[in-house]
């Protein structure tokens, strides 16, 4: 809704609109009525004043050509995640942060040479940290919630944003879009086939950005050289470099690589660059071998011709509200009253039904608390 849609709702003036938007005029309680009914959401949430994200820059791509009302909306999103979790965590008595290794971070900024090839040891450490060995990664979402992150599946209103992420009060958020296994950019709907490689991808590219530009620079954000870097990495921790060069196979033909991709989980374009990124390939030899990728079957199109792999699901916030209301007796619905909101609204981000009850006992198995 533009800003003189909702003053002609509201019956005032969208100057009025505009200066409670900067903060500089807060809404009288007879208005916050008008717009609560207006923007269905609770008085109370309106007369909780301006809320903003607690800490940390939004990582997503493509910022610069993402419309204002697009970002609004992502950034929207993060406050009521933060405001759940908060909530949540008055009844644990910790919830608990990502466990990190305590490595120096990259020296110098994105794009200063060197840094790239630093970030494959980042990959590793990270690895090393979490216990993992150097083979593949059966369920990235779940080893990424073990391990202290939160993510969350959006409904598919922006098809633009695939995945972005945040740091919020020391938690570590990955917020996930929908991808359509055609590669189009059509919004999926329940029963459209999804693209389980390129979501994997798009969770470790966010785990990258999680651990190697947390003070990023506002102004840095969706540039080519950050996205670059949290390319590399997320193909660094799928595919570790020593195990790759021992069984790539020099091939340039995509076919060649299928049963690679389903071992690692990630796309043959993933492992075509993982060739090039570790002096497998030179430039030509890796041009060709995407020109012949791409006129083939379209790397857009590449999940389509790909072996069938499992969905991930986040199950953290599922398995919390689980507990909840086994042991304390609060529901989802009691936790969006307290946060001024109403219950459909926060159960999307949870990815339940209003007046669904949580999962289960199988679902609660998901998530584990980690042993150290």
């Amino acid at each position: 809704m533009s800003a003189k849609a909702l003053a002609e709702s509201v019956g005032k003036s969208g100057a009025w609109i505009s200066n409670l938007e900067r903060g500089t005029k807060e809404v009288p309680e007879d208005a916050a009525h008008a717009f609560a009914e207006v923007l269905d959401v609770p008085v109370g949430f309106i007369l909780r004043g301006h809320l903003e994200r607690e800490a940390g820059v939004l990582h997503f791509r493509h910022k610069k050509r993402t419309p204002a009302a697009q970002r609004a909306r992502v950034d929207a999103r993060t406050v009521l995640v933060e405001l759940l979790v908060n909530e949540m965590e008055t009844e644990f008595e910790e919830l608990y942060r990502p466990a990190f290794p305590d490595d120096e971070p990259l020296p110098g900024a994105p794009g200063d040479p060197g840094r790239m090839n630093l970030i494959d040891r980042a990959a590793q450490s990270l690895r090393s940290e979490w216990g993992m060995g150097e083979g593949p990664i059966p369920d990235l979402i779940k080893l990424v919630e073990v391990r202290g992150c939160w993510v969350i599946e959006l409904p598919p209103e922006d098809r633009a944003v695939d995945a972005f992420s945040w740091w919020g009060d020391g938690h570590g958020f990955i917020a996930l879009n929908p991808v359509p296994l055609d590669g189009s950019d059509q919004l999926p709907n329940a029963d459209t086939p999804r693209n389980p490689y390129r979501e994997r991808f798009n969770v470790a590219h966010e785990l990258g950005h999680l651990l190697l530009h947390p003070d990023l620079d506002e102004d840095a954000v969706g540039t080519r050289d950050v996205e670059n870097e949290a390319h590399r990495f997320a193909a660094s921790f799928l595919v570790p470099a020593r195990q790759w060069m021992a069984t790539s196979p020099r091939s340039l033909h995509w076919r060649d690589y299928r049963s690679h991709a389903h071992r690692w989980g990630v796309s043959v374009s993933v492992l075509l660059r993982r060739n090039y990124d570790l002096g497998i390939f030179d430039e030509p030899r890796y041009r060709s071998s995407m020109i012949r990728l791409s006129s083939e079957i379209g790397r857009k199109r590449e999940g389509l011709h790909l072996p069938p792999r499992p969905h991930e699901t986040p199950g953290r916030l599922i398995a919390h509200l689980d507990a909840l209301r086994a042991h304390r007796g609060v529901t989802l619905r009691d936790l969006a009253v307290r946060i001024d909101m109403y219950e459909p609204e926060i159960a999307q981000l949870v990815g339940v039904k209003a007046t669904e009850t949580p999962s289960g006992p199988s679902r609660g198995k998901v998530i584990q608390f980690p042993s150290r």
